[in-house]
């Protein structure tokens, strides 16, 4: 099984610090595994989850500190039919489960006792495709790109409603988002100029971003630190979300697009312009091939 394997353990509260945020997370050292014959209470639907193997401990690191890892998490799968389980190992046995945890019980008849917390599959999944659509809807606001906008901002012929629509998970083919003469988002129509989706799809972007905090970070005061409140995230979904509305917000450094695989990512160093070693080396393989066929 593969070794959890981060940033160095912190040694200080400082080092899980972020400007007013603070986090830590732990990672079961031998990883996690895919458990199918657990049951929540209750439930007798046959169900995926992700359970720690605890035996080796856990250590500990500061998810904040690495700047891209909501662009990791969105990288889960490049596929049209969702994240296989291994991507999702994977990505637990590196940063830890999500912090969705569920009460899993073994059952011998008619008896049952406690015997796991876990996180469903299904879990990670509605968390990843609602995530990777707001990036989606971010990356076109930073790209200007209003055609793809267009897809997803809809206005009525008369101006007088603004529909988000195609946005996982949601079930419903189209979210109100403003509607004229409304008390609560009628003076939004007035805002926005007519037929934009840039202005709409900001609110809706941050509306969305907020709602997630409100669920996954809350303010902390310490009795060793008199004088100071921090936003810690509850899990690492929260600090998920913290790193992507720093980004947003325009306070952390912003990404650039990789040249080899056209992702963006965060670069860490200002002569960064590849996401990986492997699409380094397929860019310089590229324009070897190319200096090579305009010199024949």
């Amino acid at each position: 099984m593969k070794k959890a394997g981060r940033t160095p353990e912190p040694t200080t509260f400082e080092e899980g610090r972020f400007g007013p945020y603070a986090f830590f997370w732990d990672v079961a050292v031998d990883g996690y595994r895919w458990e199918t014959e657990l049951k929540e209470f209750g439930n007798t639907s046959a169900l995926a989850y992700l359970v720690e193997c605890p035996e080796g401990g856990y250590t500990t690191y500061t998810p904040l500190k690495i700047r891209d890892l909501h662009r990791r998490f969105a990288k889960l799968s490049e596929r049209t039919n969702g994240m296989l389980r291994e991507e999702i190992l994977d990505f637990a046995n590196e940063y830890g489960l999500l912090g969705c945890p569920r009460d899993l019980w073994k059952f011998e008849g008619d008896r049952g006792e406690l015997a796991y917390f876990g996180e469903r599959d299904s879990d990670w999944r509605i968390r990843f495709h609602e995530f990777t659509c707001l990036l989606r809807i971010w990356d076109f606001i930073r790209t200007d790109d209003k055609p793809a906008l267009r897809k997803i901002i809809q206005w009525s012929d008369d101006g007088t409603n603004v529909w988000v629509k195609g946005f996982a998970p949601s079930p419903t083919p189209a979210w109100n988002l403003a509607e004229k003469g409304s008390p609560r988002t009628g003076y939004l129509i007035d805002q926005w100029p007519r037929l934009s989706v840039i202005a709409p799809a900001k609110h809706f972007l941050y509306r969305e971003i907020n709602r997630v905090l409100a669920e996954q970070a809350a303010p902390q005061i310490f009795t060793d630190r008199p004088g100071e409140s921090l936003i810690m995230p509850k899990s690492l979904l929260g600090a998920i979300y913290v790193l992507f509305a720093l980004e947003v917000g325009g306070i952390a450094q912003p990404p650039i697009q990789c040249p080899g695989c056209g992702e963006y990512f965060v670069p860490h160093h200002g002569r960064q312009r590849h996401c990986s070693d492997s699409c380094r080396q397929k860019s310089y393989t590229r324009r070897k091939k190319e200096a090579l066929k305009d010199n024949e």
